[in-house]
């Protein structure tokens, strides 16, 4: 599956991804998304940044504030290229 994934999106490696995790996540283990960060980066994808929140499962104002700059800087990178 990973390789199916990774393969598909080969064509956009210099888009900009954001991981945010939390640390005390009872479902997905904290080790899961640096696992896909690294499959990431083996497959030319850089441009990766990845954070992690004193959160179980959820989402709290911290990592919100992360995503909308996230997508800020995406949108101002694509505005400056185009």
């Amino acid at each position: 599956m990973k390789k199916d994934l990774i393969s598909k999106l080969n064509q956009h490696r210099d888009i900009n991804i954001f991981v945010g995790h939390g640390i005390n996540d009872p479902l997905i283990s904290p080790s899961y998304p640096k696992e896909y960060v690294e499959i990431l980066r083996k497959n030319g994808y850089n441009n990766i940044k990845l954070k992690y929140y004193d959160i179980a499962h959820s989402i709290c104002t911290d990592e919100l504030k992360d995503i909308s700059n996230a997508i800020k800087e995406m949108i101002t990178k694509k505005s400056i290229t185009t």
